[in-house]
């Protein structure tokens, strides 16, 4: 069988249903994976008519060739308390990153010449 490589393009969130049962507290739309984009990755906001805003939770990492836009935000009273935008990076995805990206090399030139 053939391999075939991935499409290629941006990435893009939309509103969803909102993830809370209450409309007293603020819950996350949640993603748990670790997302590698070549194009863009948008975050689209929400509706203005609900009465809290949902955050964006990413379980995993994310990864943009290109550039992240980030479009929602919260209501006031809960951007003082918590971010909109939350990615926690799992270390598993460590490797996976090592093995696409390569990993962090430290080189040091030193010159050496003689003196007569």
């Amino acid at each position: 069988r053939k391999y075939s490589p991935p499409t290629t393009g941006n990435v893009t969130f939309e509103e969803g249903t909102s993830s809370g049962s209450s409309t007293q507290q603020l819950h996350y739309d949640e993603v748990n994976a670790y997302i590698f984009s070549d194009g863009t990755i948008s975050i689209s906001k929400e509706s203005e008519d609900r009465p809290i805003f949902d955050g964006f939770y990413i379980g995993g990492g994310i990864h943009s060739r290109n550039e992240v836009n980030m479009k929602r935000y919260l209501k006031l009273g809960d951007r003082l308390i918590y971010p909109a935008f939350v990615v926690n990076h799992h270390s598993k995805y460590g490797i996976l990153a090592r093995e696409l990206f390569g990993s962090q090399v430290n080189i040091q030139k030193t010159e050496v010449g003689f003196k007569e």
